[in-house]
């Protein structure tokens, strides 16, 4: 399963030199940890920066798309760490084919211990792919084989288990990658005495490094892709977490640079700009601040570290001086708050509070959203107090949209939206068939009628994994109605009102994903609710009795899916599916490959499909109707998908994931009595 990763950054920092952040600034970059209420920034450990430098645009395995701006992203890296100080041979760049397997591993491996002392610190960049192989993460280098990563690739366990041998004082550890929060995961996590956050990394390994501070920046959340808009020159997150180092994450203007300053600019910077497609995260294993650059004037006064920022920038505190709080919300979601020139916060929904720790004295706030008027207005906070702000957003075309004419309502669409038994066959052939609409979207069924068949693989079928097996005889008792494609886009957004999907310029006709179990079973819910049907609210042996629609289970899928077919598809890999060996990296629309034998279209290939079955071994399990709805949290999905290797997309294999996952090649549909 091809992931691309737009950059992955990877830092153990212990940032310790006296480098300038720029050549005019004269600040420097650092790492220390700070606690309440001591002086942010007054130390000065001493040390040098060793930094590890990768980027790789072309592979020389075609089937990894070629990215934008990954080598570029390394260079200026390069660039950045030489203008603050850090000496050109403490530098290891890795580019293009210099950035093998090999040249990695000698880097991470050999060159960085015999660079770093006690004092030291170490900044490890990669940017280039990453790939998801069976339940392992893996970085691609320049010469990996796309189906082969097992042995060409870099596993990040590995790499873990080297930079956990480095003996250094202090670390940050950053990914831009898609998906870095769970590459992340395979060897950071949060330690004991770190409240957890929803945007905070899992638990794993962090513990494990020698270092005592500790930080994890991720670039998107551990569903999504991290991406390389062509305006900005480097990868999105590269280009706001550089611009955030550079001064402009300095929330409270003390000229003091925090790891919780970076992320908190970054991640609204990057999530607005990708419109909530990409969510940074981040993690540290330490309750205390850990300061990160240090410009001219940082250490002049004591800087605190609640969650929700270190003081305002703005205004002139009273003589007494003391903090208070100021409490912004706004009628539209997607509001920018600053506090002078200093972003504080971002406001995602309407009616959305947030918290602001200020200075007491009077602030400039000022609230912004594209497309909007800004909405400036002086407050004064009280030492101690709370002060409740707010706003109504003004549309900057407001006086045109006043004078448009109310377009006419049109009718509701009603036809066909119940499911009279008088309108389907009574009586319907294998593979029959039918279709109905609900809110002017068109659903295609096709009847799959009672039998048996051999569920799971021959142990001689290639590319087959051991949970395929063993092979036995399963029945299904009574025959259903399966979508004949996996739930669009359009049919999702019409019934749900939104659509979560990373590839939604694909069109509605494309299939839905972004999507966890839980939602496509609202999904299933709200569909037979529409249709007069009861929910399938069960997730047990129940499900047989259900009368609304409801996820098939894995036999049920397989049996569908094989449509008495008996090898390892139900046609030629190419003419069935969109897989890695033909979908150019993307979705597509649905029905456009061949049907199998009952007329159901893109079983394989294009997004996998969730099922209501658990994850666990066929053994014990009933030859009649099976389910397995215990012993287990994580839930079983098929097919294959868009980015799969040819093995992936056969009738017999499995996945499974949290039903909480959603990833951008997660998909389903549904079947009903």
């Amino acid at each position: 399963m091809l992931r691309k990763m737009a950059v992955w950054l990877v830092g153990l920092v212990l940032l310790a030199g006296v480098v300038g952040l720029e050549a005019r600034s004269k600040g420097e970059i650092v790492l220390e940890v700070v606690g309440e209420g001591q002086n942010v920034g007054a130390q000065k450990p001493g040390g040098k920066v060793v930094a590890v430098l990768v980027g790789i645009n072309t592979y020389k395995d075609d089937r990894f798309r070629r990215l934008r701006y990954a080598e570029k992203d390394a260079r200026d890296m390069k660039k950045y760490l030489l203008s603050m100080g850090v000496k050109s041979r403490d530098i290891k760049l890795l580019v293009g084919q210099q950035a093998t397997r090999r040249a990695i591993q000698r880097a991470l491996y050999v060159w960085l211990p015999k660079k770093v002392g006690p004092k030291d610190g170490v900044f490890v960049f990669f940017s280039g792919h990453g790939e998801k192989w069976g339940v392992k993460d893996y970085i691609v280098p320049y010469d990996a084989e796309a189906d082969a990563l097992e042995i060409s690739g870099l596993l990040g366990a590995a790499v873990e288990r080297s930079l956990n041998r480095l003996r250094v004082r202090q670390q940050v550890l950053v990914l831009d990658t898609c998906f870095s929060r769970a590459i992340a995961s395979e060897y950071v996590a949060m330690m004991a005495n770190v409240r957890p956050r929803s945007n905070f990394l899992p638990n794993t390994h962090l513990k494990r490094f020698q270092g005592r501070g500790r930080v994890v920046f991720a670039s998107s959340d551990g569903n999504e892709v991290s991406l390389e808009p062509k305006n900005l020159g480097n990868g999105l997150y590269t280009h706001y977490f550089l611009k955030g180092l550079r001064g402009e994450a300095d929330k409270d203007g003390d000229k003091c640079i925090t790891a919780r300053e970076v992320h908190d600019y970054v991640s609204v910077k990057v999530s607005v700009h990708a419109k909530g497609k990409q969510t940074p995260a981040w993690d540290q294993n330490s309750t205390k601040e850990i300061l990160l650059v240090r410009m001219p004037g940082c250490g002049q006064r004591v800087a605190s570290t609640g969650t929700s920022g270190t003081g305002g920038s703005s205004g002139t505190p009273p003589s007494g001086g003391g903090w208070g709080v100021l409490v912004v919300s706004a009628d539209v979601g997607g509001v920018e708050v600053y506090v002078g020139p200093v972003y504080r916060a971002l406001l995602l929904k309407s009616g959305e509070r947030t918290r602001l720790r200020l200075r007491a004295g009077q602030h400039e706030v000022t609230l912004k959203k594209q497309g909007y008027k800004d909405q400036s207005v002086l407050v004064q906070v009280e030492a101690g107090g709370e002060l409740p702000l707010e706003r109504r957003m003004i549309r900057d075309d407001a006086e045109a949209v006043v004078q448009r004419p109310t377009p006419p309502r049109q009718p509701p669409l009603v036809a066909s939206a119940q499911p009279s038994r008088a309108s389907w066959p009574t009586e319907p052939s294998a593979g029959q068939g039918h279709q109905f609409m609900v809110k002017r979207q068109t659903f295609r069924v096709r009847w799959i009628p009672a039998g048996s068949f051999v569920m799971g693989s021959p142990e001689n079928e290639s590319g087959r994994d051991s949970d395929e097996g063993p092979q036995r005889s399963v029945t299904i008792s009574k025959g259903y109605w399966m979508l004949e494609s996996e739930v669009t886009q359009g049919q999702y957004k019409a019934l749900m009102g939104s659509n979560p999907s990373r590839f939604s310029s694909c069109g509605d006709n494309c299939p839905v994903e972004r999507v966890s179990w839980h939602q496509a079973r609202a999904f299933a819910d709200k569909l037979s609710r529409v249709q007069g049907l009861a929910p399938c609210t069960t997730t047990g042996r129940g499900i047989f009795r259900c009368k609304g629609w409801r996820l098939p289970t894995e036999a049920e899928w397989e049996y569908a899916a094989r449509a008495r077919s008996t090898g390892a598809r139900y046609g030629e890999v190419d003419d069935v599916a969109w897989y890695g060996g033909n979908s150019k990296g993307k979705t597509h629309p649905v029905g456009k490959q061949s049907a199998n034998g009952w007329g159901l279209k893109d079983m394989l290939g294009n997004v996998w499909e969730w099922t209501m079955d658990v994850e666990g071994s066929y053994a014990g399990m009933s030859t009649q109707d099976p389910l397995r709805s215990s012993g287990s949290t994580k839930r079983v999905f098929r097919g294959g998908r868009w980015a799969s290797v040819a093995r992936f997309v056969r009738s017999a294999f499995r996945y499974f994931s949290a039903p909480t996952y959603r990833g951008y090649f997660l998909g389903f549909r549904l079947l009903r009595y």
